[in-house]
């Protein structure tokens, strides 16, 4: 196996965990079928026990709407993906008033 090779998977192993922890707000907030989409199975594994279930989401998130759940995820994901909010609400194209 290739250095180069090698040092991509040592990169890939030191993320899982944000990883993780991405996709599981993610579908904590209902967007779950967004890894469905891609073809991701429904039960995804991490290691160390650290599994979940895709399209389990939190009680109560149902009623509300999309548009807040994509809010409280991104401040739940913290400041970078709360920025990345902010960029993309000055962008009409991508999200709607």
């Amino acid at each position: 196996m290739p250095i180069r090779t090698i040092g991509m998977l040592s990169r890939t192993y030191r993320h899982i965990n944000r990883y993780r922890e991405i996709i599981a707000i993610l579908v904590k907030y209902g967007f779950g079928e967004i890894f469905a989409k891609l073809g991701l199975p429904k039960h995804l594994y991490f290691g160390k026990g650290k599994s979940f279930i895709l399209g389990k989401t939190a009680a109560g998130i149902a009623t509300v709407s999309r548009w807040a759940r994509v809010r409280m995820a991104l401040e739940e994901l913290g400041p970078t993906f709360v920025k990345f909010g902010q960029i993309m609400s000055t962008r009409p194209d991508m999200v709607p008033k």
